[in-house]
C-alpha cells in the first residue's frame, strides 16, 4: 500500500483496523501490521523498476571464500533473456572506471570489507591482489 498524502503529520500507518463481528464491533491490527505500507511524497514521479538488464560482477581470484567461485559462476550464468552479465576486473582501476561509465544497472560484488579505519565509512572492500576501493 503506498499512502501519498499533503498532510505528512498524520500517522496513517498507525491507523488501527477494526471490523464487525456476530454485531459486535472487533479491534484489529494497525494498517502497518497488516499491509505492506509505504509513503509517497506528492509532486515527485514514481521512479522505474530496476530492471538489471546489464549486471557488472566483481569477485576477486584471490578471495579466501570458498563458495566465492561459485557464486561468480552463479551470476554469470545468469546471462540471456535479454540481461548481459560482464566480470569487471577486481581491481580499483577497473571497478572505478566501470562506475563511472554509467553502463551497468546492476552490481554485484563478493568478497571482504577492511576495517583499516576508526570511522566505518571509510572501510574499503577487498579488491584482487591486495588492492581495495574506498567508499569516496
Amino acid at each position: 500500500m503506498i499512502i501519498q498524502s499533503d498532510e505528512p503529520w498524520i500517522p496513517w500507518e498507525i491507523f488501527k483496523l477494526c471490523g464487525a463481528e456476530n454485531g459486535r464491533i472487533v479491534e484489529g491490527s494497525f494498517l502497518c501490521e497488516a499491509y505492506e505500507v509505504t509513503r509517497w511524497v506528492p509532486g515527485l514521479n514514481f521512479q522505474k523498476p530496476l530492471t538489471m538488464k546489464n549486471v557488472a560482477v566483481v569477485v576477486p581470484d584471490d578471495t579466501k571464500l570458498p563458495k566465492a567461485a561459485d557464486e561468480r559462476d552463479y551470476m554469470l550464468s545468469l546471462q540471456g533473456d535479454g540481461r548481459k552479465v560482464t566480470r569487471v576486473p577486481a581491481t580499483s582501476a577497473a571497478v572505478t572506471e566501470a562506475l563511472a561509465s554509467g553502463e551497468y544497472d546492476c552490481w554485484h560484488f563478493t568478497g571482504h570489507g577492511l576495517a583499516r579505519d576508526q570511522n566505518p565509512d571509510r572501510s574499503p572492500m577487498a579488491l584482487q591482489g591486495g588492492d581495495s576501493l574506498l567508499p569516496e
